[in-house]
């Protein structure tokens, strides 16, 4: 459908839509952005890109307003017939004794002039679902849905780190080539150049979902204080978020994501104390520096945060001056690096079960893949035997070090 065309429609209060398929048009708009808002991901866009992008979004826009017009004639239509039907049941009581109600014609004759005057909107968002019973054909009967939201980034600590990427994802699987030492050599004039024997090697990223149901009744929808789907909604999402952080942070593999803790190659220093000075996260920073890395961000749990606040100089009879740099001076940094917290960072591992760990990461040299944004999705079918809606909370993908020496482990933290 031509733009021109969506908005003449979107401007006419009731209008005939002919052979128009709207949820094709809108569903082909909503690609579009999507797409240009994955590929356009960590940079500007170009002017074109940036023309397209508010083209789809103004065709979603205009779908939507025509999509609501026509529901608006609809309950237009349906609040005459209730009115109608109301001045049967009042004339119906009359003939029983029962006292009519004089004032329900004029209740439903001001609530149709708010809709129409537009001080009052009623949205919904349809899909069409063909039902059947025994042979080819069937009913299409309309349901709402939610929206798709893809917020999950604001939520997450390890998709909010500074430096690191998040990329889209095209199929469950990303690779890509690490290479490794190359022999190099002085060489004489004219002598013959040292063989480089580089070690290839590859990095893959598969992609793994996480996501969790929940199921309400219509009841409590209904009479909930505040909005209930989102509010449920919101609460799943931030489950969600915290379950992902679990997956990139501690995930074994499997059926999870390889965490950071877990990387194979990754540089580790175990402390196996509480922390009494800085010098192993000193010799944390080393070691990254020494594999030629560019230190960004900590990531530890917060009690570890709290150990090292309490760190003193040492002194026998000094109880109360911290070594430096201070950790409660100005943003929250150590060694100069900002720290992120994570409470999905376990407190149970070690040589006593009761230690926990913390990385200084180089994050240009971390990647999470993203399949599947997070969805935050509604059906009101799906229960529809027992009158439930069910709301769903998903994200699809993965992370990859693309070299593990961008990791910089603490074990044993107690």
């Amino acid at each position: 459908m031509h733009i021109e065309e969506l908005r003449r429609l979107a401007a006419a209060p009731v209008h005939d839509l002919g052979n128009f398929d709207l949820e094709a048009t809108r569903a082909d708009a909503l690609r579009q952005a999507d797409h240009l808002l994955h590929t356009t991901a960590g940079r500007a866009r170009k002017a074109d890109e940036q023309r397209a992008l508010d083209r789809a979004n103004e065709v979603i826009d205009l779908v939507d307003k025509v999509m609501l017009n026509d529901y608006n004639a609809v309950r237009r239509a349906q609040a005459q017939r209730q009115h109608e039907a109301a001045a049967l049941r009042m004339a119906a009581g009359n003939v029983f004794g029962r006292q009519p109600d004089s004032n329900l014609g004029h209740r439903l004759a001001e609530a149709i002039g708010e809709v129409r005057d537009g001080r009052a909107m009623a949205t919904v968002e349809i899909e069409h679902r063909a039902f059947t019973e025994a042979g080819s054909g069937g009913l299409g009967v309309p349901h709402v849905i939610g929206e798709i939201v893809s917020n999950l980034k604001a939520r997450s600590i390890v998709m909010a780190l500074p430096g690191l990427r998040t990329v889209p994802m095209t199929s469950d699987r990303m690779r890509w080539p690490r290479f490794g030492t190359a022999t190099v050599a002085a060489a004489g004039e004219g002598a013959t150049l040292t063989a480089a024997n580089t070690d290839l090697d590859a990095v893959d990223l598969t992609a793994q979902k996480y996501g969790s149901l929940e199921t309400i009744s219509s009841e409590i929808v209904e009479d909930f204080s505040a909005d209930a789907l989102a509010a449920v909604g919101e609460n799943l999402l931030r489950q969600l978020a915290l379950r992902v952080d679990l997956g990139l942070l501690e995930g074994l593999g499997a059926a999870d994501t390889v965490g950071i803790r877990n990387v194979v190659g990754a540089n580790s220093t175990s402390l196996a104390a509480a922390p009494t000075n800085f010098a192993t996260f000193r010799t944390a920073e080393y070691e990254l520096r020494l594999d030629n890395g560019d230190p960004a961000v900590w990531v530890m749990h917060p009690r570890t945060w709290t150990r090292l606040q309490a760190v003193k100089t040492g002194i026998a009879s000094d109880e109360t001056t911290l070594l430096q740099p201070d950790p409660q001076q100005g943003p929250r940094t150590l060694l100069g690096y900002p720290v992120a917290f994570s409470s999905q960072i376990t407190l149970v591992e070690g040589a006593t079960t009761a230690g926990s760990w913390a990385a200084l990461l180089d994050t240009s040299q971390l990647v999470v893949g993203e399949r599947r944004p997070a969805r935050l999705e509604v059906s009101r079918d799906y229960g529809f035997a027992s009158d439930v809606i069910a709301i769903r909370a998903t994200w699809r993908g993965g992370l990859a070090a693309l070299n593990p020496e961008a990791i910089s482990l603490i074990t044993d933290i107690r």
